[in-house]
């Protein structure tokens, strides 16, 4: 009869010899079986093209009550320009997080991401984009079309919409492999 100790050793050898040696019997699976489960499994993913992402985020922007926004109750409250500025920065980048499209700033540059891989937005595209965008939600035409508006919807954009650096953990050393 085995000791416990002994028997302790014996389940550690089949232990050891299950997971540290494993035998697969490669016999039963066909190519054309794995091909099949990976055609099942996974689901085709079209991303957006970046020179569609702007366009069809200005087709879902909407009409907005800027007083309502601004927490305005009372009728003599006069909105402001900073107000516009505030708002539709806040409404543009809230309809890019609800269609899963990044529209951010990271250092000197606006960038987009459509759920794929990020791409540069020329700053002038930019303006121009803010500014229709502001125009539709209800922003006087020539306040919406005046450059120095476009101009200022820029900076509020950059000021508000940084992409953080990702920390980076102590235990991982980064470095690229060259070929």
């Amino acid at each position: 009869s085995d000791t416990p100790n002994e028997s302790l050793e014996m389940d550690k050898t089949k232990i050891t010899k299950i997971f540290l040696n494993p035998t697969f019997d490669f016999k039963q699976i066909d190519v054309s079986d794995v091909i099949h489960e990976a055609e099942n499994i996974s689901q085709p993913f079209d991303p957006v093209k970046h020179d569609e992402i702007l366009r069809q985020l200005h087709e879902q922007i909407e009409k907005v009550d800027f007083r309502e926004l601004a927490g305005f109750t009372d009728e003599n409250e006069k909105l402001g320009k900073k107000h516009f500025l505030v708002i539709c920065i806040e409404v543009i980048l809230n309809k890019a997080i609800q269609n899963d499209w990044g529209l951010c700033k990271n250092h000197a540059f606006v960038y987009v991401y459509n759920g794929t891989y990020w791409s540069n937005v020329d700053k002038d595209e930019l303006q121009e984009f803010l500014g229709k965008a502001a125009e539709k939600m209800g922003v006087e035409k020539f306040d919406a079309r005046f450059y120095s508006f476009r101009e200022q919807l820029s900076k509020q954009f950059l000021a508000v919409a940084n992409l953080p650096k990702p920390l980076q953990s102590k235990d991982i050393i980064l470095f690229d492999i060259v070929p």
